[in-house]
């Protein structure tokens, strides 16, 4: 999966550092350009206090810029941080909802500019509220993760970003990716999810996990992100109608 930057990181704060550096620099080297250029130039020697408040001042600015400087990096190590965990679910590790948020615009608008297609699918764990009431949520937890490990392996691509978009639902976004090659992931998604045999006894369509998938492809993908899931729902809850462990196409 490709790792979509959000944005450049801190440029300002770094711009911020630097100017503040050079200022010091050039502060401390004009000091002391006036302390060689005053006592070359004066018949008299120079004023020992002058002297002494010109390089205190001088240090000082080394010294605060000296501490921006540490204080910065260890604010901008801490905003890498806090970046990942923004945009990651902590619980299965994938893309979050928030990631999708700011990034499917942009990976639409991209296939739009190359005149491409793209698709999306919206994967719902079947029965997986009578698998938490059965097993317990620690038991759920362990399920939404074997899940999202068996959507990794599948969802290869690194033009492609997979996200857990909340409680059993994930959501696939697709570029350059039309409806045939759309159904074609659907499947082995769901083959790999069978196979897998996820023990699941309050399952109303087999003995484990299984999955329910909605499409949107081709032309019916939207700008918007929200609409674009709305579309895809649509589809999730005729597969579900239709029997589950299944997908369907919106059309």
């Amino acid at each position: 999966m490709r790792i979509i930057n959000i944005q450049r990181p801190c440029p300002s704060f770094s711009f911020l550092l630097l100017a503040w550096s050079i200022l010091a620099i050039i502060s401390f080297t004009s000091n002391h350009m006036l302390i060689i250029d005053y006592c070359s130039n004066s018949q008299e020697v120079m004023d020992a206090l002058l002297f002494k408040s010109t390089i205190i001042h001088s240090l000082i600015w080394l010294i605060v810029s000296l501490i921006i400087i540490v204080i910065g990096l260890s604010f901008r190590d801490l905003y890498f941080q806090l970046r990942e965990l923004s945009i990651h679910d902590s619980l299965t590790g994938l893309y979050n909802s928030y990631y999708m948020t700011i990034n499917y615009k942009k990976l639409y608008l991209s296939c739009l500019r190359q005149s491409s297609l793209m698709s999306i699918l919206l994967i719902n764990i079947d029965d997986f509220r009578a698998y938490n009431d059965t097993n317990g949520h620690i038991a759920g937890d362990e399920c939404l993760i074997k899940v999202a490990n068996i959507l990794k392996k599948v969802c290869k691509r690194e033009s492609d970003f997979l996200c857990r978009y909340g409680g059993a639902e994930f959501v696939v976004v697709l570029s350059f990716t039309d409806r045939e090659g759309a159904e074609l992931l659907a499947n082995d998604i769901l083959s790999a999810t069978n196979k897998a045999n996820i023990k699941h006894p309050k399952s109303s369509v087999a003995d484990h996990i299984t999955l329910s998938i909605g499409i949107v492809a081709n032309g019916n993908c939207v700008m918007s992100n929200e609409a674009a899931i709305h579309t895809a729902d649509l589809a999730l809850q005729a597969a579900k109608k239709s029997g589950k462990n299944t997908y369907v196409v919106y059309s």
